[in-house]
């Protein structure tokens, strides 16, 4: 399978998404898609911090928010850990409703 256009974009940040995120993003034919269907808050969050440009006040909230959810301190389970990054996911989506700085191309 080739990669979908809209991942061009992707594939330009610096550091790159880790291998396992662009393989997941090769199965999304848009953007929209891929960041609806989304279950990794985690991945979203880097993707608002590489992309926001300007606009890191609301990022910073996004970041805050995401972090009051807590996990990430000692051991947890892989059941906890998917369960927090789909927390992260709603969150990062409330405020960030379309995936930014990945227009569909």
């Amino acid at each position: 399978m080739t990669y979908p256009s809209w991942t061009r974009r992707l594939r330009g940040l610096r550091p790159l998404p880790c291998r396992e995120a662009m393989q997941w993003a090769k199965s999304y034919s848009s953007a929209q898609q891929a960041w609806a269907e989304c279950k990794r808050g985690d991945w979203m969050l880097w993707l608002v911090g590489m992309t926001c440009g300007d606009d890191r006040s609301r990022f910073s909230l996004v970041s805050c928010e995401c972090s009051s959810l807590g996990g990430g301190r000692g051991p947890e389970t892989e059941a906890a850990r998917t369960a927090r990054y789909g927390r992260y996911a709603d969150v990062v989506r409330r405020h960030f409703p379309d995936p930014p700085g990945l227009a569909d191309s």
